[in-house]
């Protein structure tokens, strides 16, 4: 590592850690790094403005301060530190160190990534320490650290490369949501550059991957081989924000899906913890299969064939969804474009790719221009009635939605068919191509998706009924497909029929008038609607919802990431929402995941137009009781709460259950719809009512005025009751009660929210009639003046109810506070005490290792002891012998004495 670069780099260590326990990383960098600064985790603004003066950063995180909840887990630390960093910093200046592990091998690693995948997105590489022998253990992952640090250099040099090719008249970055640099070829000359500009791809990449690991693909695709087919290449990194990677689509007109083994593993799709399913499918239905290729790099050259093949066979997706998915081992990516035969091969078949994509595009919309040129010229729409200008917009409605800009051969043949009265799923024709046939494949598994038995769904089975209790079927002229009779019979035996007919049955009874004319604006009384579902979970957990409302109105899905964003684009189109909830993904903590989303989507649509749906593993009688105490932002943000259970999921439409929660949903959604049918109509409606009603007898409107009155009393005590019983009920409801118009009105019964406006609309209308009929005025005021009195009376009521509410969901709020309080203090408690219990555990690991130590130290005592005694023994063995033999030897001496002697005696004596 060159000096300058030292000097020039920050690199900070962020941790829960203190700064000693981070001694063994820092001693490594600072003989290498000219300023290391160590940042203590914090969730504030000072955290943020000491990582953003750094040029790299490394996110420690020690399992003394926890377990390895890093991100993408429920109480994870460090989601948003690690996503403020890649977004500030890039995922090529953050490095993930996780100390004090157990273990610390691939397997380890691999385990991590995969259950937080969030680390291989957000950083560049994963370091795992174990407990003992740390510096060993960093000194062995030093390459990876130094190429962690030269990577700030290799980073300004790459920015500075794209600097120099992005043009000065792209938008700002407010404007453009593309992510990455974008690239204009340079002026080439080509001699097989045939192809106008105007039909040049503009092409993106896609892939959560690091930029930096596809450059080489940008590089080819702007080099003269591509010029005459590639306009400009775009990077589009694909992040928890959807709504950005939707948007970023209608920027380019060719996508490349690419992944990277690398990454982890290859789970494009079809597969457990997938990451390209939705996007892919999203691709398909934008730019549909011949423009979408699938680039997989860093393979193992030895398993290349065998690789390919599995994913062909374990993710079918890949071949359906995209024209040809195209493999390279590490390799071939490093030899480059000319050294290798196979890449050359490899390269051709993309360019021949997309230049096919051209070609098919410049052909196909030269033959619809020929078409179009022979077609006879449509009605102007001052000729046209009502019904063919309806169908015309629905026609082009549906051709503007993704997937149906182009009709196929197939669809024409399966609607000749069902003309004809044969089943298009029975038989086959040889004659259709193999995209053909998927899409006849795909028209039955979508039928086979749908909720019920037989041909036809539940849902059709009810709105059959209804329409025939409304007034018999509607038939269709000719082969109008199913959406267009579905319209018609929208408008014929919709909300808007149903409301003129109890709300006026009366009237048109006493006055003999043979036929009420209905506005066209109330015909038209849910063409508007549009029912989006939004939720944290995966889209297949609410497919059998969504394809049993899907056949009465517009649905769509919105997918809401971890990290609240404003839901401004999804509910640009929406009129009504539904917020669902799985217990898989947790507890049924909905409001505590998901308040926010709530609060905005009842301030942007409103209360009455939100409903939360909450799948649950069982439930009972007091269920949604107790998840309105404990979360009243549901009560207070949203119509209804409705609990749906797996038996009843199950049950495919035999449980009693089921089918009244679903009919629950359906009238939610149409009382919504007709507000927004009646809303524009109420001034025409007032009118008509007066001229029906000008031949009304004044006995008549006696009699239907004391039922009135009578009915409203009856609804007084009622609502006096439910008071002093403490009814759950919101004042919403209480106003929703139901309120018979008049005794001529029957059995019948219209939807909460239509009945009290109908009554008032009448009590109103039939006043107005006294005015201008000139009756007995006496006896209409003092009608007038007890039915005020007594609504003054009844609007106190609802105030003074209100007024309870309010105090109660006041309280329970006070007491979920104070609960989610306790629950804070006993989850930090147990923390602690779980902590202590680690620690006393680890001191009676200790102490049990330091008494086995005592006792081989003790057995080694003895062991010397013996031996010991034994040498005592010999010893005191030897010193007997030696005793024994000076006893012999002084003896031996005393014998030689006396002898000398005597010798000595004799020579004397001889002398």
């Amino acid at each position: 590592m060159s000096g300058n670069t030292s000097q020039q780099q920050i690199v900070g260590i962020t941790s829960q850690c203190t700064k000693t326990e981070l001694k063994c990383l820092m001693d490594l960098l600072i003989p290498n790094v000219s300023n290391v600064r160590y940042i203590p985790v914090r969730k504030d603004d000072v955290w943020k403005e000491e990582v953003d003066k750094c040029s790299l950063v490394i996110l420690h995180h020690s399992t003394k301060h926890g377990r390895l909840n890093i991100t993408d887990t429920q109480g994870s630390l460090y989601n948003e530190q690690l996503l403020y960093l890649s977004k500030n910093l890039g995922p090529s200046r953050v490095l993930v160190v996780l100390d004090d592990l157990e273990f610390t091998d691939e397997d380890e690693k691999k385990i991590i990534l995969c259950s937080q995948p969030q680390i291989a997105l957000c950083s560049s590489q994963l370091l795992l320490i174990p407990k003992n022998d740390k510096e060993t253990a960093y000194f062995s992952n030093i390459d990876q650290i130094f190429e962690f640090l030269k990577g700030v250099e290799k980073v300004s040099e790459e920015i500075s490369e794209d600097k120099a090719k992005v043009p000065s008249n792209l938008p700002s970055n407010r404007t453009q949501p593309v992510t990455g640099s974008v690239a204009e070829p340079s002026n080439r000359k080509n001699s097989k550059q045939s192809i106008p500009c105007s039909q040049k791809h503009s092409v993106s990449i896609f892939s959560r991957a690091a930029k930096s690991t596809y450059t080489w693909l940008m590089d080819l695709l702007q080099s003269e081989d591509f010029g005459s087919l590639v306009k400009e290449v775009h990077s589009v990194e694909i992040s928890n924000n959807y709504s950005q990677f939707l948007s970023t689509i209608n920027n380019c007109t060719f996508a490349i899906l690419y992944h990277t083994l690398k990454f982890g593993r290859i789970n494009i799709t079809d597969v457990p913890d997938s990451i390209y399913d939705k996007e892919l499918k999203d691709l398909f239905n934008s730019f549909g299969q011949e423009k979408i290729i699938v680039v997989i790099d860093d393979l193992l050259e030895s398993n290349l064939e065998k690789t390919k093949g599995t994913i062909h066979q374990n993710q079918p997706s890949i071949g359906q969804y995209s024209q040809e998915a195209f493999f390279f081992s590490e390799r071939e990516k490093k030899s480059g474009i000319n050294k290798s035969k196979s890449m050359q091969d490899k390269i051709t078949e993309i360019k021949q790719t997309i230049e096919n994509s051209i070609k098919r595009h410049s052909l196909s919309s030269s033959t619809s221009q020929n078409s179009s040129d022979t077609e006879a010229l449509p009605l102007r729409t001052d000729d046209q009635t009502p019904t063919q200008r309806q169908q015309e917009s629905h026609i082009r409605r549906k051709e503007l939605q993704p997937g149906t800009r182009e009709r196929s051969k197939s669809e024409d043949k399966i609607e000749e068919k069902q003309s004809r009265g044969g089943d298009p799923q029975t038989t086959e024709d040889p004659a259709l191509t193999e995209a053909e046939q998927r899409h006849q494949e795909s028209h039955k598994r979508r039928k086979e998706l749908q909720p019920g038995t037989g041909e036809q769904s539940k849902s059709e089975v009810r709105r059959k009924e209804m329409q025939n209790r409304d007034g018999g079927s509607q038939t269709t002229e000719g082969n109008t497909p199913r959406v267009l009779d579905k319209s018609t019979e929208n408008q014929q035996s919709g909300i808007g029929w149903k409301y003129l007919k109890g709300v006026f049955g009366g009237l048109t009874r006493k006055t003999e008038t043979p036929h009420l004319s209905i506005p066209a604006e109330m015909k038209t009384s849910h063409t508007n609607l549009k029912v989006t579902f939004f939720s944290r979970s995966l889209e297949r957990n609410y497919l059998w919802l969504v394809t049993h409302l899907e056949e009465m109105k517009s649905i769509c899905s919105v997918n809401i990431s971890k990290n609240y964003s404003p839901l401004t684009s999804e509910l640009a189109d929406s009129t009504f929402a539904i917020l669902y909830h799985n217990q898989k993904d947790g507890h049924l903590n909905i409001t505590d995941v998901t308040d926010r989303e709530l609060k905005e989507l009842s301030s942007k649509l409103g209360k009455d137009n939100i409903i939360v749906i909450a799948d649950v593993d069982k439930s009972h009688s007091g269920k949604e009781r107790e998840i309105l105490k404990l979360q009243p932002s549901i009560v207070r943000l949203a119509c209804d709460l409705i609990l749906f259970t797996e038996e009843e999921k199950k049950s495919s439409y035999n449980s009693e259950t089921l089918n009244i929660k679903l009919e629950r949903i359906e009238t939610l959604i149409m009382k919504s719809a007709g507000k927004l049918g009646t809303e524009s109509s109420n001034d025409t409606l007032k009118r008509q009512i007066k001229e029906t009603s000008a031949g009304q007898s004044l006995n008549g409107l006696e009699s239907n005025h004391k039922s009135s009155i009578k009915k409203i009393n009856v609804n007084e005590t009622n609502i006096e009751k439910e008071m002093q019983e403490g009814s759950s009920t919101t004042s919403n409801n209480l106003i929703h009660t139901e309120l018979r118009v008049s005794e001529n009105s029957g059995n019948e019964k219209l939807p909460k929210s239509l009945q009290n406006h109908g009554g008032q609309l009448q009590l109103e209308n039939k006043i107005n009639h006294y005015e201008g009929t000139g009756g007995d005025f006496e006896c209409v005021k003092n009608m007038g003046d007890s039915l005020a009195e007594q609504q003054k009376e009844m609007v106190k009521a609802f105030k003074l109810y209100s007024e309870i509410q309010e105090k109660i969901v006041k309280e329970s709020q006070q007491i979920q506070d104070v609960i989610n309080d306790l629950q804070n203090t006993i989850i930090k408690q147990g923390q602690e005490i779980k902590l202590k219990d680690k620690k006393i555990k680890e001191q009676t690991q200790k102490i049990e290792e330091q008494d086995q130590k005592i006792e081989k130290l003790d057995q080694k005592i003895k062991e010397q002891d013996q031996k010991i005694v034994k040498l005592d023994q010999k010893i005191k063995e030897q010193k007997i012998e030696e005793q024994a033999q000076i006893k012999l030897e002084q003896d031996r001496l005393k014998n030689q004495d006396e002898k000398i002697k005597e010798q000595a005696k004799k020579t004397r004596k001889a002398r």
